[in-house]
């Protein structure tokens, strides 16, 4: 893995900026992963860094992502409740679309 633009982290984290695009030199993609902040892409994570945009199961030691709940995603497909409901991708309210 090449070196991290440092002048460009130092920059995001005292600036508190939120980059575009990973930060990892040539890549265009959007950036999930940090530990505070979103930095890196999934390609370009680091071995501590987490995914802060998808909010994971709230069970202890799942880590499938959340896409169930009353309110806002709190649960996987195998943890959810009964009264909990999907909030993955939307789904058109027209019937037979």
């Amino acid at each position: 893995m090449k070196k991290i633009n440092l002048i460009l982290l130092t920059r995001i984290i005292f600036l508190k900026e939120m980059p575009s695009k990973c930060i990892f030199d040539g890549c265009n993609n959007h950036p999930s992963f940090g530990t505070t902040k979103k930095i890196h892409c999934s390609k370009h994570k680091g071995v501590e860094e987490v995914d802060l945009v998808h909010p994971r199961c709230i069970f202890i030691g799942c880590p499938r992502e959340a896409h169930f709940g009353t309110d806002k995603r709190l649960t996987c497909g195998i943890h959810k409740r009964e009264n909990e409901v999907y909030f993955g991708k939307s789904v058109c309210k027209f019937a037979g679309c």
